[in-house]
């Protein structure tokens, strides 16, 4: 028995006993928490890089061969009439 691959038996227990028990209720809230205040900053630090990143020619012609490359191959893939990748 494997501690990375335990069997479902196992798995199932656990479920039971943490989720059936309310244990799994009490610890969903700091979870959800925690995802959202982490996507929330996500969204403020992305937005303030992309901003400077578009306001500076610096940062722009730095980060355009990278970036404009990707948008590209995202474009011409769907304009071509590729169905894109999952």
């Amino acid at each position: 028995m494997s501690i990375y691959f335990p069997p479902l038996r196992y798995i199932l227990d656990s479920f039971r006993q943490d989720w059936l028990s309310g244990q799994g209720l009490h610890n969903l809230e700091p979870s959800l928490t925690v995802l959202v205040a982490g996507f929330r900053l996500a969204v403020l630090v992305g937005s303030a890089g992309g901003a400077v990143m578009r306001l500076s020619r610096f940062t722009e012609r730095a980060t355009h061969p990278l970036l404009g490359s990707a948008a590209c191959r995202a474009r011409c893939r769907t304009a071509a009439g590729a169905q894109p990748r999952h």
